[in-house]
């Protein structure tokens, strides 16, 4: 029953280290050239693409639906004139 609490204990020691030193590196990014010219270049294009991605994800179910809709139309006024 050792193992357990000494790895609790671990766990919760990095997060208490992890706090001060993501807070730091926030700090220093924000005041960094290199940060703010790449690394947001970066970010924003992964927005983008993520946005792209969720268009198209939706334009898609739209578009499948629409095509079902239009389908199911065409079989019912075949099944009424037959």
């Amino acid at each position: 029953m050792a193992p357990f609490p000494l790895v609790k204990l671990a766990i919760v020691f990095f997060k208490q280290i992890s706090k001060p030193l993501a807070n730091q590196i926030k700090v220093r990014a924000k005041n960094s050239e290199f940060f703010k010219k790449y690394v947001s270049i970066l970010d924003n294009f992964y927005f983008i693409l993520q946005i792209l991605q969720d268009i198209r994800k939706y334009f898609v179910f739209y578009l499948n639906r629409y095509v079902c809709l239009r389908h199911n139309f065409i079989i019912g006024m075949m099944l009424i004139f037959e």
